[in-house]
């Protein structure tokens, strides 16, 4: 794993605005907001990946972070098709009601 913004990682995404993913309420938007806390958990670990590297640290514990950083992308993963699926099913049944 590297830091965000370097050759690997979320490269789909794009960049967040800070302003509008601040916003998130967990009330409105539960799925989004799970997301947004799981991708700024990823990112934190990805820089202490990153900064471990850097310093020429390549054990366990970098193994580790590693390998709860794939898990944290997939989770991410997982509810963005959900909540793909989830707004699928809505437009669908507000096309059948017209």
């Amino acid at each position: 794993m590297t830091a965000r913004g370097q050759s690997t990682g979320d490269q789909l995404s794009g960049p967040i605005n800070s302003h509008a993913s601040e916003n998130i309420s967990a009330r409105q938007f539960p799925i989004l907001h799970q997301i947004q806390e799981l991708q700024n958990g990823l990112d934190a670990m990805n820089e202490r990946i990153a900064e471990l590297e850097k310093e020429g640290h390549h054990g366990h514990a970098v193994d580790v972070l590693k390998a709860n950083a794939m898990d944290f992308a997939c989770q991410i993963d997982e509810l963005r098709s959900l909540s793909i699926d989830t707004a699928q099913v809505s437009v669908r049944k507000r096309s059948s009601k017209v």
